[in-house]
């Protein structure tokens, strides 16, 4: 009914899924982007950012990834329809879902990292728990008797397509650009897409330089004088 909402409506879910995703470890426990260990292949003579590389690749053969292509397939199709288009937005989309990955695995680095240090690990376990509880009482607020207000704000962020500062839309975005056939706008937002893929793989390689060469030090200095611990709760 509205079809100027497709593009910050698309971007809106787009950037929600894969903040989501990226974020899953501190929401829900579980890591959707598996962070290889790769203290075992150290010792080859293969840059570390090699080796970070293969482990996005990697991660494309998981279950859980193939699973998103039907979707977005779908996407894709309701996008550009069968014609020469297709090919183009799928491309897009899957860009978007690379981006996806590739911060997922920098964020699961850093938590290893972290976990290195059990004060810090229980610090962003605590904000897991509260962002845990934001995040379910998001529906209560949008369906109870006072949520006009939640979705009055929710369609004056569309309206204003606020979600395109964050780079998980902006495969979501290409994508729409694609099928509407703008060639200039797609191609604008597709590199931006393997910008922002190519900075989360180097914030990945730089954490994992750290981490895995005993560089990171999350601890307190000699220096310092360690505080006594709280059990406040």
């Amino acid at each position: 009914t509205r079809p100027e909402l497709v593009l910050p409506g698309l971007s809106a879910l787009a950037a929600i899924l894969g903040l989501g995703w990226a974020l899953a470890p501190l929401l829900a426990g579980v890591a959707a982007t598996e962070a290889h260990d790769l203290t075992r292949l150290l010792h080859y003579p293969v840059p570390l950012a090699t080796l970070v590389g293969s482990s996005l690749l990697a991660n494309l053969g998981q279950p859980l990834v193939l699973a998103q292509l039907p979707p977005l397939a779908a996407v894709a199709l309701a996008l550009a329809g069968s014609g020469g288009r297709l090919p183009l937005a799928f491309g897009s989309l899957l860009l978007g879902l690379g981006l996806t990955l590739a911060c997922g695995q920098a964020v699961a680095i850093a938590l290893h990292a972290l976990s290195r240090r059990r004060r810090w690990h229980d610090r962003a376990l605590a904000l897991g728990i509260v962002l845990g509880l934001v995040l379910s009482l998001l529906p209560i607020m949008l369906l109870s008797a006072g949520g006009g207000f939640a979705r009055r704000l929710g369609v004056a962020f569309l309206e204003r397509d606020v979600f395109v500062l964050l780079p998980f839309s902006w495969g979501a975005r290409a994508a729409v650009h694609a099928g509407r056939g703008e060639p200039l706008a797609w191609l604008a937002w597709t590199a931006g897409t393997l910008l922002a893929m190519a900075a989360a793989l180097a914030v990945s390689a730089a954490l994992a330089h750290r981490l895995y060469r005993g560089d990171l030090d999350l601890g307190e200095a000699p220096a310092r004088v360690a505080r006594r611990a709280r059990t406040r709760l």
